[in-house]
This record gives structure tokens, sequence and C-alpha cells, in this order.
């Protein structure tokens, strides 16, 4: 089981506290990004372009019947977000591991449904702006690669696509959101020294115990516990 810090959801959701809503709009963001109308493609669009494309692949429409928007393939449990998915009592839900919640995070009224996926953020209805699933989707792909280089690193216990004895695809998951998010917090704290460093004041220590709190998990952690190094069907 990967080990979250236990964390109770904010006061405006009962069910999704404001990580996990926005690491499910990243989720989201970056399968319009990396579909196949984008980046796999094989054309380069203009800034402006893509993210209006992108924006077109997110959202649902109402005019237009034939649109299956991505969003809707999310709360439908298909295609690329299949694997995101377990049944219980009748429902879809997001299970433990992907979240790290001390609750059940289900799909539908109440919980994660679309009103929850287009909105700006838990207390503003407004539609997400284009731009916002846009820096969404670019600050994935840029975690995914610095996940991907940890995986695949000699410090890896899982770096040859195998799972040592006794441990399994969670645990897998756990080291690797582990590994990334101590690598975050090495940078920072080498960026606090070094600008201490350059404004010439006293020397200072930089503690763990005085950085905020960081999220449960980094950004971009459900499209790589998807799409990364071992995935769990194979």
């Amino acid at each position: 089981m990967v080990n979250f810090p236990r964390r109770k959801p904010r006061k405006n959701h009962p069910v999704v506290p404001k990580t996990l809503h926005s690491e499910l709009q990243r989720l989201v963001a970056f399968a319009c990004y990396d579909s196949k109308e984008i980046l796999r493609s094989g054309n380069t669009l203009k800034k402006d372009t893509l993210i209006k494309k992108m924006y077109e692949l997110y959202m649902p429409s109402q005019s237009n019947k034939d649109h299956y928007s991505m969003v809707e393939q999310f709360l439908d449990g298909v295609s690329c977000f299949k694997f995101l998915f377990e049944e219980e009592d009748g429902s879809k839900i997001i299970p433990h591991h992907f979240h790290g919640l001390d609750h059940t995070v289900f799909l539908g009224r109440g919980g994660v449904d679309m009103s929850l996926l287009t909105r700006k953020n838990l207390t503003n209805y407004a539609d997400v702006k284009p731009d916002r699933l846009y820096v969404h989707a670019k600050k994935v792909e840029t975690n995914f690669k610095k996940a991907l280089a940890l995986v695949t690193s000699p410090d890896c216990p899982y770096k040859d696509k195998s799972f040592p004895s006794g441990h399994n695809w969670t645990d897998y998951l756990d080291w690797v959101n582990n590994a990334f998010m101590k690598m975050e917090s090495d940078m920072k704290a080498e960026k606090e020294v070094e600008k201490v460093d350059d404004n010439d004041d006293e020397d200072v220590s930089v503690s763990g115990d005085t950085e905020t709190v960081p999220p449960s998990y980094f950004h971009g952690f459900l499209v790589f516990a998807l799409w990364g190094h071992i995935p769990p069907w194979r």
C-alpha cells in the first residue's frame, strides 16, 4: 500500500480535497495533450492552436452529440482511464493507492463528477480556463520525464522492470513517489542555501522540519501510475 500522509477532505467538498481535484484535472488534461490529435498527430501545432484543441478535447459539448470528450471518457472509465477504477458495491471507485485518503473516492454525484472536473476550483463553478489545462499538461510532461529518470537509475530496485521478492506494483508506486518528493525537497533546500550564499548572509541550516508540508504526491503521479514504467496490467 502506498504510504501517503493521512489527510482529511476540505470542508468545501466532502470527498475530493484540493490536491486530488487538481491531480484529476492534470490527468485528464494530459490525456488530451498526449492524444492522437495533438502530440501523436505528427504535426507541430502553434501554442494557441494546441491550447484550443486541448480544451475542445477536454470539455463536454451540449451542441455536438457526437463529441465524446475526455472528461466523459474519464467518467465512463474507458480508454486510457479504465485501469484507474475498481468496482465496489455497484459503484466505480478510485482505489486508495491512487489518492491516499482515508475515505472512499467514488464517481457520481457528491463525488467525482462532470461539474468537479470542469470547474475552475472547488469553490468556483466557472469553467476551468484553457490556459490552465495547458499548464497542467506541461507540468505533467516535465515531471513524467523526471520520474522515468528515477526508475531507470541504478538506485531504483525496480529498474529491470520486475518486482523484488515480496514487493508488488503499489510498492513500486510508493518508491517512485517517495523518491520524487525527496528529490524535489533536496533541490529546494539547495536553492535556499544558494540564495543565502549569494546574499552573503549569515550561515543558516536548511531543515526539512521548516519546509512547507508537501502534497501527498507529485504533480503527474496519476499519469505516471497509469502510463509509467511498469503498468499493473503487464
